[in-house]
């Protein structure tokens, strides 16, 4: 999916601010100049703050794991340009699914909805103090009005 003109696509690349490269293809590069070194690796502590053990995945078992998943995707019937939803913690395999969708040329949107909604709520998976207000829906106020209340 492109969203962009054909004007701006040229002009970002020309500054240098895009590159031409797609980020699966700088991926599989790097699986054929350095396979045996680390690609992805999970904090040691996963298994205290969600489900599996610490994972480390080297260029060539990440690119397999990646060639597989997009395999899936495409014998399941998903598209480019299909969207789907992820709601995973920063782990090895949520790199992996994103990787994997975007060799498939899937659009990947990211789903927050488990996220602390409130400052007074921690963040799920560190246990951080959340900045949210911004979360929480406002009925019947207006920006003026909800400007001068944070000031307070």
């Amino acid at each position: 999916m492109i969203l962009s003109t054909a004007s701006t696509i040229e002009r970002n690349h020309a500054s240098g601010v895009w590159g031409r490269v797609a980020l699966d293809a700088l991926f599989r590069k790097m699986a054929q100049k350095h396979p045996e070194s680390l690609a992805l690796v999970d904090e040691p502590n996963r298994s205290s703050w969600t489900s599996g053990e610490a994972r480390s995945l080297t260029y060539e078992a990440a690119d397999l794991e990646i060639s597989r998943l997009a395999g899936l995707c495409k014998a399941l019937g998903l598209t480019p340009d299909s969207v789907i939803g992820l709601q995973l913690p920063n782990t090895t395999d949520a790199a992996v699914i994103v990787l994997a969708a975007l060799r498939t040329g899937l659009i990947v949107t990211p789903n927050t909805a488990c996220l602390a909604r409130s400052r007074n709520r921690r963040h799920p998976f560190d246990g951080r103090r959340q900045g949210g207000d911004h979360h929480r829906p406002v009925r019947g106020r207006r920006n003026s009005e909800l400007n001068a209340r944070r000031r307070r």
